[in-house]
């Protein structure tokens, strides 16, 4: 059989599906080839675009050769070259010629890590002049080329804002360590002024506190004669004299009282102005004071024709607490005021109650006078220390000008205010007020006990026998002296011991009819030493001896403390030979038990004298060896004081203070008392400074011995 001829259309057939499908290729790989084009043509003009719109500058440098191949307009804006010039241009031709070796390590590093961050460097512009840029940098591959692309930032006037700030930063620093050397400066200043000005307020404040000593010596040496005068004066004026002498005696007399007026005043003006005056409280009746006061003008104002009037309301209170010494000092020198510069017409004194709260009264005093008046712009000055409306006032009416200023501070010191108004040629009204607390039920029927007992010491009694045995037991010779003195005075004879034990001795020996005992005594005390009489300690024929007790302490509780140890009355120191009679007359004939309560006077030799009866001789022998005893005991108390041996400094103190109170040295008698206290308060410069006064007071005794 014969093979089936090949046909010859099938080899074309085949061809032509080669060639067909082989059209279809290429037309599918064109089309993919146009898509590639195309994607890549946007590409490329997404990246022109980036590349030519960025506001950084823009390079790219062949890695190796540092050769710029492309740059955007940025960067030929910021270095001031063209395109054109900036390709082919090597790099460092942009980086300032001193500083390459910083930009050359720059590129090695990208070169090695592909990329660097922030760079900062210097670049020279076309015109010479240098930008600060920051440049960031990034290594390329393309094709066998190693490209490197920087971004660079003109950072120019950030870096110079900054050198402004850290310059203004260090101008303020040196500023601020300027002002704090100018204010340290001023701090070392001012500390300075400081001390120079607590300096002299210290020097200011000795100063004042010297002349207040001073004036306070002063006064006290100058009242010592004039009280003696006054006293030979009003011995003198009670003499049996013809009418002239009787008139100049009367003139020297007045003359006198005037001058202890003005002593009182400066006194009074010392201590206040040394923080030292201190009020009295006791109940007293204020419209019996006030019209006490207007008595004493009564006969004044009948001799120049003035009528002396006094306004006193129903509800103003009676009695009150207080001091009536200043309320009285107060009004004494506004009346007398009124009274010496209103020559017609009158003065009237009137009292309101302005204000009351509780146990308080606000008690308004206004003195009004018809007189001569005041000038308005001399007003303000009235209570200045030494000043008066008129200087030809002095002259014509007297007076140093203190007594307004004392009554201001007066008045202030009671809690109140002064005021005055007045009109040229038709008077002035002197006004104050004082604050009082209300006197209590207890306090009244305290007031009424004293005057009760004032009214039964002042009674006739029976006299004593004088033939008695009395013991006087008394520490201080002092003391011993002036109350043997006394006693012999009286007609009395008396033996002395030193301290309680001594006493419990002697009594032990005999009977006795009467003891004087001082409390204060080293050793066995008074109160210990009555308290072992009355057990019997002194013998049985003895305990109920009488026994007056002597202490310079006169409160309601010492009383009451003597009571209780078994005395049977108290007299105060300083004792008078009036005092021991009145208390030996109330042991001896009544058996009555009262006890006065006195206060420390001024010493002066007139003084003494009245209660020696006028023993010149035993007068000045007490002073004498008050003088010894109290000199010899500063010493030791000095040097206890500097050995802090303030027991032993509060027990002489308190031995002094008893002698003083004998010859009626009333500054020595507070000076001891503060000295006790501050002893007791362990105060060492303090009482220095009191030893100090003391001695000094001491010295102004001298011309009495």
């Amino acid at each position: 059989m014969r093979d089936k001829e090949p046909n010859p259309v099938e080899p074309l057939e085949r061809l032509m599906e080669s060639l067909e499908k082989a059209q279809g290729d290429v037309a599918d790989n064109y089309q993919a080839l146009l898509e590639h084009l195309e994607n890549a043509h946007g590409t490329d003009t997404l990246y022109e675009g980036v590349f030519r719109g960025s506001q950084d500058a823009i390079f790219i440098v062949e890695g190796l050769t540092g050769i710029i191949q492309r740059v955007n307009q940025a960067a030929c804006d910021m270095v001031g070259f063209s395109e054109v010039d900036l390709l082919g241009m090597n790099q460092e031709r942009l980086f300032l010629a001193d500083r390459l070796q910083e930009p050359r390590a720059v590129m090695k590093k990208v070169w090695q890590d592909g990329t660097l961050n922030r760079f900062q460097a210097q670049l020279e512009t076309a015109a010479g002049e240098t930008l600060e840029v920051s440049i960031s940098a990034h290594r390329l591959e393309d094709n066998d080329n190693s490209l490197v692309v920087g971004f660079v930032r003109d950072i120019t006037a950030k870096v110079q804002a900054k050198a402004e700030l850290e310059e203004l930063n260090a101008n303020l620093e040196a500023r601020v360590e300027e002002r704090t050397e100018e204010i340290r400066h001023s701090n070392e200043e001012l500390a300075e002024a400081i001390k120079k000005a607590n300096r002299h307020a210290e020097d200011a404040s000795n100063a004042n506190q010297a002349k207040s000593q001073f004036v306070a010596h002063m006064s006290h040496e100058i009242r010592t004669p004039l009280n003696a005068v006054i006293g030979m004066m009003d011995l003198l004026v009670d003499m049996d004299l013809d009418e002239k002498q009787k008139e100049t005696a009367e003139i020297a007399q007045r003359s006198a009282r005037s001058l202890v007026g003005v002593v009182n005043n400066i006194l009074d003006f010392s201590k206040i102005e040394a923080g030292k005056l201190e009020l009295e409280k006791r109940v007293f009746v204020l419209p019996g004071l006030v019209n006490e006061v207007m008595e004493t003008f009564r006969f004044q104002a009948r001799e120049k024709g003035l009528d002396l009037k006094l306004e006193i309301p129903e509800n103003l209170p009676e009695l009150v607490m207080g001091d009536p010494g200043r309320v009285r000092q107060v009004l004494v020198n506004l009346v007398g005021n009124a009274m010496k510069f209103t020559s017609t017409g009158s003065v009237t004194v009137s009292l309101n109650q302005v204000e009351d709260k509780g146990q308080l009264a606000s008690i308004e005093f206004k003195v009004t006078d018809t007189g001569r008046g005041i000038e308005a712009d001399k007003l303000e000055t009235l209570f200045q220390n030494f000043s008066q409306g008129d200087v030809s006032v002095s002259r014509e009416f007297g007076g140093s000008g203190l007594g307004l200023a004392i009554c201001k501070q007066l008045v202030e010191i009671m809690g109140g205010s002064m005021t005055v108004s007045s009109e040229l040629g038709k008077g002035t009204e002197f006004g104050f007020v004082a604050r009082f607390d209300l006197a209590s039920v207890d306090q009244v029927a305290v007031k009424f006990e004293l005057e009760e007992t004032q009214t039964k010491t002042q009674e006739p009694t029976t006299e004593p026998e004088v033939d008695l045995k009395i013991l006087l037991v008394e520490d201080n010779i002092v003391n011993q002296k002036v109350a043997l003195g006394m006693l012999r005075k009286l007609g009395y004879s008396a033996q002395a011991v030193n301290g309680g034990q001594e006493a419990l001795d002697v009594l032990s020996e005999g009977e006795f009819d009467l003891v004087f005992m001082d409390i204060q005594m080293p050793g066995l005390g008074g109160l210990e030493a009555t308290k072992k009489i009355r057990a019997g300690e002194a013998g049985e024929y003895n305990t109920e001896v009488p026994i007056i007790a002597m202490t310079a302490h006169a409160t309601r509780q010492d009383r009451k403390n003597c009571l209780a140890s078994g005395m049977n009355d108290y007299i105060p120191k300083p004792i008078s030979t009036e005092l021991i009679h009145e208390a030996m007359l109330r042991v001896m004939a009544t058996g009555e038990i009262i006890a006065n309560i006195g206060e420390p006077r001024q010493f002066t030799m007139a003084n003494l004298l009245t209660q020696m009866d006028g023993d010149v001789d035993l007068a000045v022998e007490i002073v004498g060896l008050f003088m010894d005893d109290s000199k010899s005991r500063l010493k030791t108390i000095t040097g206890a004081i500097e050995n802090y041996d303030f027991g032993f400094v509060a027990q002489e103190a308190k031995s002094l203070e008893g002698g003083a109170l004998n010859v009626h040295a009333g500054t020595i008698v507070a000076l001891a008392q503060d000295l006790v206290q501050a002893a007791e308060g362990k105060q060492q410069e303090y009482a220095t400074s009191l030893v100090e006064d003391l001695i000094a007071e001491l010295s102004a005794m001298d011309c009495l011995v």
